[in-house]
């Protein structure tokens, strides 16, 4: 029995003739007790994948400009509401509009210093439909004194997210054209026998399906250069 099923899920960028379809009948199962997690690059499409998973308007930052700067739990609430959790343990109520600036911006200062004040957030919410689990957005792996890193460093704080799970899904953005040196390198510095998949998101970015088939080459490349084990690359 599994404990969270998706399946169809399509999103799409533009209309018409312009329509580009960037995830067509999309299917995930998790398993019950399962820790999987979701990875890469900030602004490569993690945090766009658990809002269409909760099925409504963007509640987790998505935009080219702002990205996720604390850990944050979606958690099935009755009323939409946040409740931070500073280093001194203590926890802070958040209102809606709270929620929607706890980001990173694009020049890599925070609308809230987030990173010094709180170590994770809790988002409960209506929209989330799983009542007995939640997800998790991570930020991502930046370094210390990068663009959008976090005072505890982003790369640190997901690092200590994934060696404790049990299978990782690794976002690469088609735009990158293929995996970078500081993916590689972080992904070598996972436990090895953590399963592996990767996920080209940002498909559309591509002029048409052969460059994109050249993309997942190269993504593919990189990986046994690396000698990274990897299962199967989503598109």
């Amino acid at each position: 029995m599994e404990a969270l099923k998706a399946t169809g899920v399509c999103h799409a960028y533009g209309r018409g003739g312009a329509r580009v379809d960037v995830l067509k009948d999309f299917a995930l199962e998790l398993a019950p007790g399962a820790f999987e997690v979701l990875m890469g690059p900030s602004g490569s499409g993690k945090s766009t994948f658990l809002n269409m998973l909760i099925g409504g308007p963007s509640l987790l930052p998505t935009d080219l400009l702002r990205t996720t700067a604390v850990p944050s739990y979606l958690i099935n609430g009755a009323d939409e509401h946040g409740e931070g959790i500073n280093l001194l343990g203590s926890a802070v109520r958040l209102a809606p509009d709270d929620i929607a600036s706890l980001a990173h911006s694009a020049d890599g200062s925070a609308e809230l210093p987030l990173g010094s004040i709180l170590s994770c957030i809790f988002i409960f919410t209506p929209r989330m439909p799983y009542s007995h689990i939640a997800l998790l957005d991570t930020p991502g792996y930046s370094d210390a004194g990068s663009a959008g890193s976090s005072g505890h460093t982003d790369r640190d704080i997901a690092y200590r997210q994934l060696c404790g799970s049990d299978a990782i899904l690794w976002f690469v953005p088609a735009d990158h054209g293929t995996l970078q040196q500081d993916d590689i390198t972080f992904l070598k510095s996972l436990p090895p026998d953590i399963p592996k998949a990767l996920v080209v998101s940002k498909a559309d970015k591509p002029q048409d399906r052969s460059e994109l088939d050249d993309v997942v080459r190269a993504v593919r490349s990189a990986l046994d250069s690396g000698g990274i084990r990897c299962g199967h690359i989503f598109v």
